[in-house]
């Protein structure tokens, strides 16, 4: 019994010093994020299409309705919607309606940035009872809360890779920063204050290389993402013409 009672003791300690073996943290952590992600879905009341069409009433103007006209192929969205072509690409390709398709890659999303969160905490060191607590509090706030309202955005993605770009910072994985970074130009302009961020490695042509090719991006998108229809990366991306 002793045994015992010492053996219970270790694995709190283990919970509360980070001290999980990968096996036990992989469960931790996926099942912690797949519950996030269920609560959100059941519990936070969720904006309803309206109007005829599959995608919202098309007589109407807002952002989930530019997001899932660019997934149908539907008409010219107007900038900065446009620009943002990776999230409802993504939709495109999966066989479901275009909200419904936006609405699972944002929640895809969110489940691999909680993943990406707790790795990151993992590796600061911090122990998982203090990760769950830190991801908790950031969830809880209306303003996260609002992807669950409205999963028909990109914000999802955006934080997603925001996430991606945190463990690459930490892990000084160059490859992966850059890589989501450019990726992060077709989601969520934001993402473009992250870029910098590799300057705290001091590896100075690598964080300028990084920061080049995230403005090259961006502007290729200005450039090529205008004229009739969701022309240029929009036309490359989506439906258009299927």
């Amino acid at each position: 019994m002793p045994a015992r009672a010492s053996g219970l003791r270790r694995v709190a300690a283990g919970w509360g010093a980070g001290e999980l073996s990968p096996a036990r943290f992989a469960v931790f952590a996926v099942l912690l994020a797949a519950v996030l992600v269920a609560l959100g879905h059941l519990l936070v009341l969720q904006a309803r299409p309206q109007g005829p069409t599959p995608y919202l009433d098309l007589r109407t103007e807002g952002d989930p309705i530019y997001y899932a006209r660019m997934a149908a192929g539907g008409p010219e969205a107007p900038p900065p919607y446009r620009y943002r072509v990776l999230a409802p690409w993504l939709a495109s390709l999966l066989p479901l309606p275009p909200l419904t398709g936006l609405a699972v890659v944002t929640y895809l999303s969110l489940f691999a940035s909680y993943l990406a969160t707790l790795v990151c905490c993992r590796r600061l060191g911090i122990g998982p009872l203090a990760s769950a607590a830190g991801l908790f509090a950031a969830y809880s706030t209306t303003y996260h809360l609002y992807n669950y309202y409205d999963p028909f955005l990109t914000d999802g993605l955006g934080l997603l890779i925001l996430a991606l770009m945190t463990w690459a910072l930490l892990a000084r994985s160059l490859p992966t920063f850059f890589a989501a970074g450019l990726a992060g130009m077709l989601v969520r302009e934001s993402v473009l204050f992250m870029v910098p961020a590799w300057a705290a490695t001091r590896r100075w042509g690598q964080a300028g290389l990084t920061l080049a090719g995230a403005l090259a991006v961006y502007g290729a998108t200005r450039l090529l993402g205008g004229g009739r229809g969701p022309a240029g990366l929009v036309r490359v991306c989506c439906r258009c013409g299927r």
